[in-house]
């Protein structure tokens, strides 16, 4: 959500909204006939993935914190949940079998050598831009902590007083950050195209019974989520040549 996206919940069976392509009109003469424009509804179809957690606490410590480690624990349970879902999201490579992020295949990848020149960041972005999607108002760049500290203290030009990060943003677009970003790598996007829904009901089931003669109670959260890119061209990747 920090990002632009729009996060979909209590889904049954697809996504709450299509994904409508850009339409162009034509210019032409006045009684020339022209052509149909089509409106594509993309068939972006969510698989929903089960995203569970489950811990152990004890009896004696449930009793000793007078129950406030009940909510301590449901808490942790979802955080557990937020933290699996931006790691889905922000790692380049897929975190399961066919489970992709909106990184691993993006249209638009591009490499630099050592230290990302502002050069560079600027023709990545214009790269994205080629691609024909529609720019929207959540556009952002992601990276880790370590590639942020580096462009906080590069110059745009050798010699020169502004830096290539000024206030989080590179030319007034935000700089978001997560270590699930892979280092010397920097990810830019439109986030409005990224679909993120949570489908069905999350069930929290607190189990007393199955750990009794261990005295301990059973907490288990499952959940099931999908995400996916609307248009693969909306996100690029600038990184490291290998």
């Amino acid at each position: 959500d920090k990002v632009g996206c729009h996060i979909q919940t209590g889904l049954t069976e697809d996504w709450a909204y299509p994904v409508v392509e850009a339409v162009e009109a034509t210019v032409a003469g006045e009684a020339v006939s022209i052509s149909d424009s089509d409106i594509e509804i993309s068939a972006v179809k969510p698989t929903p993935q089960r995203v569970a957690v489950t811990v152990p606490v004890t009896r004696t410590a449930l009793a000793m914190t007078d129950e406030r480690l009940y909510q301590i624990v449901t808490t942790s349970l979802q955080k557990a949940i937020l933290r699996a879902l931006n790691k889905w999201m922000f790692q380049r490579t897929a975190i399961a079998t066919g489970v992709n992020g909106l990184f691993v295949n993006p249209t638009t990848v591009k490499t630099f050598t050592g230290v990302p020149k502002y050069a560079d960041i600027c023709g990545f972005v214009g790269e994205v831009d080629s691609t024909g999607i529609v720019p929207t108002a959540t556009a952002g760049f992601v990276m880790n902590n370590a590639m942020r500290a580096t462009l906080k203290a590069t110059p745009r030009v050798e010699g020169g007083e502004r830096m290539i990060i000024e206030n989080d943003m590179i030319d007034g677009v935000p700089v978001f950050v997560t270590e699930y970003a892979p280092a010397d790598t920097i990810y830019y996007g439109y986030f409005s195209y990224a679909l993120v829904g949570q489908f069905g009901d999350s069930t929290l089931i607190v189990d007393p019974y199955t750990l009794a003669k261990k005295n301990q109670v059973q907490f288990t959260l499952n959940s099931f989520w999908d995400i996916k890119p609307a248009r693969a061209q909306a996100f690029g990747v600038l990184e490291a040549q290998a």
